[in-house]
C-alpha cells in the first residue's frame, strides 16, 4: 500500500497491527493522507507522546487517568463496574434533574432515586444503554471506559499536535525556572526532559472500524461476540461532536471478580483477534490497526498546516468558548516559539559547560 520510493519504517506488530514510522509529516500527508485509503474504513486517535497507551481514563493510573466516586471496593472487576456505574447514575440524576436530555435507560428510567448498583455479576459491561449514557458523559470530561475516536484524521492530528507543544513549552519553563538556582543537578535533569521530548514521536493510531462491524456482522451464531465495540453518537444536537466527527470505543468485559483489566486497546485487539485466528471479512489484506509515527519536532509545522485548513478550537468547540481558547491557544503557541528559541541557544552553552 505504501509508496516504495519513501523511506519509510514499516514494523508487523503483529498479524493484525502494523507500525510505520515517518521521516516527516511531508510524507504522512503523501502516504496517509492524500493517498485517501483510509477514509472510509479507519477512524483515528491521535497521541502527543510515544509514552501514552490505549487505555481509557477511567482505568488510568496517575496524573493521566482520573477519579470516580468509589466504594473502597474496587480491587477486582465487579468492584470497579460497580463504582463506573454508580458513577454513572449519578451523571444521569444530576443531568435529568438539571433538565438535561439523558438517554433512554430501561433499568433506572422511572425510579425516583436511581442511586443504588443494580448491574450484578455474570453479566457483561458495558450494556449498550450505559454505553450510550457513557458516551454523553465523557464527551463533557466525564470519567468513562470509553476511548475518544474521529472520523477526520486532521482532528486526531490537531489533539496531538496540541498536547505536544504544550508538554514541549511546560518542560523548557520547568527548565527555566530550576536555572533560578544555579547550574544544579534539577537543572541537569529538566534539561534531560527537553532533549527527550524532541525526540519522541507523535502516535496517530487508526482502527479498521468498517472489518471490526462487518466481523461482527457476519460472525455465525457458535462464534464468540467481539468485544470490542463503538459508538456513533448523535451529531445533530451535539456540535461539539459534530465538528470533531467523535466516534468512541469500548472493550465490552464479563463482570467477575477477576483482576482489573488495564491492557492497552492495542494489545486487546492483538491478543483476541490472534486467538481466534481472524480472517478479514471479504478478503482483503488490510490491518485491523496501524500505528503511524511522526517526529515530534515536526508538532509546530503540523500546527500551521492545520491551520491552513481552518483546524483549530474555534473550529473543533464551536461557540464563544471555543473562539476565546482559541485565542488563548494562539498566546501559547507565540510563548512556545519564543521559548524553544531561547532553549536552542541555552543548549549551544550548556553543551559547552558539560564538555
Amino acid at each position: 500500500m505504501f509508496n516504495e520510493e519513501c523511506d519509510l519504517k514499516t514494523t508487523s506488530l503483529s498479524k493484525y497491527i502494523e507500525k510505520i514510522e515517518f521521516n516527516n509529516f511531508e510524507e504522512f500527508f503523501k502516504e496517509v493522507i492524500r493517498s485517501g485509503e483510509y477514509n472510509s474504513s479507519y477512524v483515528f486517535r491521535g497521541l502527543s507522546t510515544s509514552e501514552h497507551k490505549l487505555i481509557p481514563r477511567a482505568l488510568r493510573g496517575g496524573k493521566e487517568g482520573c477519579k470516580i466516586p468509589t466504594t473502597g471496593n474496587a480491587n477486582n472487576t465487579i468492584g470497579q463496574v460497580a463504582d463506573e456505574e454508580q458513577y454513572l447514575l449519578e451523571f444521569y440524576r444530576m443531568a435529568n434533574d438539571n433538565g438535561l436530555k439523558v438517554p433512554y435507560i430501561q433499568r433506572i428510567k422511572g425510579r425516583y432515586n436511581p442511586d443504588f448498583v443494580c448491574f450484578g455479576e455474570n453479566k457483561k459491561w458495558p450494556t449498550e444503554d450505559y454505553a450510550e449514557l457513557a458516551a454523553l458523559a465523557q464527551h463533557y470530561g466525564g470519567c468513562t471506559r470509553l476511548l475518544d475516536w474521529t472520523q477526520d484524521i486532521f482532528v486526531s492530528l490537531y489533539f496531538a499536535v496540541e498536547g505536544a507543544i504544550k508538554a514541549g513549552l511546560k518542560k523548557i519553563e520547568k527548565l527555566k525556572i530550576a536555572l533560578k538556582n544555579g547550574f544544579t543537578e534539577d537543572v541537569k535533569k529538566h534539561y534531560d526532559e527537553v532533549k527527550k521530548w524532541e525526540v519522541d514521536n507523535l502516535i496517530i493510531w487508526a482502527i479498521n472500524i468498517l472489518e471490526i462491524e462487518r466481523s461482527s456482522n457476519f460472525k455465525s451464531e457458535d462464534e464468540e461476540e467481539i468485544p470490542l465495540k463503538f459508538v456513533r453518537p448523535s451529531y445533530y444536537e451535539n456540535p461539539n461532536l459534530n465538528a470533531q466527527k467523535g466516534v468512541l470505543s469500548y472493550w465490552k468485559i464479563p463482570v467477575d471478580r477477576s483482576p482489573i483489566d488495564r491492557t492497552s486497546l492495542d494489545e486487546l485487539v492483538r491478543n483476541y483477534f490472534e486467538k481466534i485466528n481472524h480472517e478479514n471479512v471479504f478478503g482483503d489484506e488490510l490491518p485491523l490497526m496501524y500505528r503511524f509515527e511522526i517526529p515530534l519536532l515536526e508538532c509546530r509545522k503540523i500546527y500551521d498546516e492545520l491551520g491552513k485548513f481552518n483546524y483549530s478550537l474555534a473550529r473543533l468547540f464551536p461557540g464563544y468558548k471555543g473562539v476565546t481558547s482559541n485565542i488563548e491557544e494562539i498566546q501559547m503557541i507565540n510563548e512556545f516559539d519564543i521559548m524553544r528559541e531561547w532553549f536552542k541557544g541555552f543548549r549551544i552553552q550548556y553543551d559547552k559547560l558539560r564538555l
